[in-house]
């Protein structure tokens, strides 16, 4: 028995070096392993927490179906909604409410040069509340075709103040003026994100949409619970159209092939 210690003890001192970058080895993949995991969590809340803070006013929202769902965190592209469908929405009963909502991508550019920021660039149509989740924090809303409001962290960073121009390059680029500077929640905007919000008309003129819309943001007549307004809505925004409840982020699918009978998430 002492002879078999001797021998662990004399192979451990031998192989001592080894013996310690294994150990190191062990102790840095569990430290990776548990920051990847906090990381996730941190960063999904993150994420849930944002969604609360954008759909807070919004029971339903209804966009078209897209040919593969959305896997692996990426967003998939879906076809404008036609007018036709926010007047039919609007017809349902329990619907108290049915808005337009328009958003895409749109480079924002100071003094000839373009903002390029880690995360996305957003253009979106503004929106008072209950649907708008950016709420005003100087200035105004805008209103005509040539005015924008940029999120208050884009301004403070690049130092764009009320009343100066901006470059939106998006389907159309043009020179918009400054008229406010809103906030997301409690917050300055976005983290890693751009933000510049126009009035509906602009937004579906630079993102080349005709009238149609990114989406149809519903207030339920029955809040708080839209459960039962959501079934009446598919039949009525037509074949391709899903009425996702608003607040609720659902989880990632495999793409598969698009159905053509409405679903309701």
């Amino acid at each position: 028995m002492t002879a078999m210690w001797h021998l662990i003890v004399r192979n451990t001192v031998a192989r001592r070096g080894r013996l310690a970058l294994t150990l190191l080895a062990v102790l840095l993949g569990v430290t990776f392993v548990t920051g990847s995991l906090v990381l996730t969590d941190t960063s999904q809340r993150l994420l849930d927490d944002q969604f609360r803070t954008a759909t807070a006013g919004v029971d339903l929202t209804v966009r078209d179906a897209a040919a593969f769902d959305s896997a692996m965190g990426v967003e998939v592209e879906r076809d404008p909604l036609p007018p036709e469908v926010v007047d039919r929405v609007r017809a349902v009963p329990g619907v108290a409410a049915a808005t337009p909502v328009v958003r895409g991508q749109g480079l924002l550019g100071v003094a000839r040069k373009t903002i390029v920021p880690a995360g996305p660039s957003l253009l979106l149509s503004w929106e008072p509340a209950p649907v708008g989740a950016f709420t005003l924090r100087a200035g105004r809303a805008p209103v005509a075709g040539d005015e924008v409001v940029v999120d208050a962290a884009t301004a403070r960073l690049h130092r764009i103040g009320l009343g100066a121009e901006v470059t939106v390059r998006a389907e159309r680029t043009e020179r918009l003026r400054v008229v406010g500077l809103a906030g997301f929640g409690p917050a300055e905007g976005l983290p890693n994100t751009t933000v510049a919000l126009v009035a509906l008309p602009a937004a579906q003129r630079l993102l080349a949409l005709d009238r149609n819309a990114s989406e149809i943001a519903v207030v339920a007549a029955d809040a708080p619970t839209p459960s039962g307004c959501a079934p009446r809505c598919r039949p009525r925004s037509g074949p391709d159209t899903r009425s996702p409840p608003a607040g609720t982020s659902p989880p990632p699918a495999r793409p598969r092939p698009r159905r053509r009978s409405p679903t309701c998430r």
